[in-house]
């Protein structure tokens, strides 16, 4: 099974400070699980809608950012949404796309146990309820 992140770039990014003592990667992490939820709710009314060229631009661009922030597992999803709207395989992408939302909630519970922080300070950003599972592969 593939790593639900990429602990080089989260231990990277949990080691800059915004204060004293004060971790950036939770502060970025809430922006990001915000913006990556909306993302996704935006990108179902795009499938719904049956447009593939800018659902696969907005994939593109969520993709990049869990890249950046070590969400490895998010990012290789995404990569197979984009790929699938770019191909015009729109028929499963609504059930990609949930599990994708699945996978970002993983990956946020699983940076903040990283960070020490409570899961549902990333899950409250995102719009969903805390839930004590957890993803395999979650560190």
């Amino acid at each position: 099974m593939s790593a639900l992140l990429d602990l080089k770039t989260v231990r990277e990014l949990a080691l800059l400070e915004v204060g004293p003592g004060d971790s950036f990667l939770p502060h970025f992490l809430e922006a990001f699980a915000a913006d990556a939820g909306a993302t996704l709710e935006r990108l179902r009314e795009r499938l719904r809608a049956g447009d593939g060229r800018e659902l696969a631009r907005e994939v593109h661009r969520l993709r990049g950012a869990s890249a950046s922030i070590g969400a490895a597992q998010l990012a290789r999803e995404l990569a197979e949404i984009e790929l699938g709207a770019r191909h015009g395989s729109l028929a499963v992408m609504e059930a990609r796309l949930a599990h994708a939302l699945n996978v970002l909630y993983s990956t946020c519970d699983a940076i903040l146990h990283l960070c020490h922080r409570p899961p549902h300070e990333a899950r409250s950003a995102a719009g969903k309820p805390s839930s004590p599972k957890r993803a395999a592969g979650a560190p």
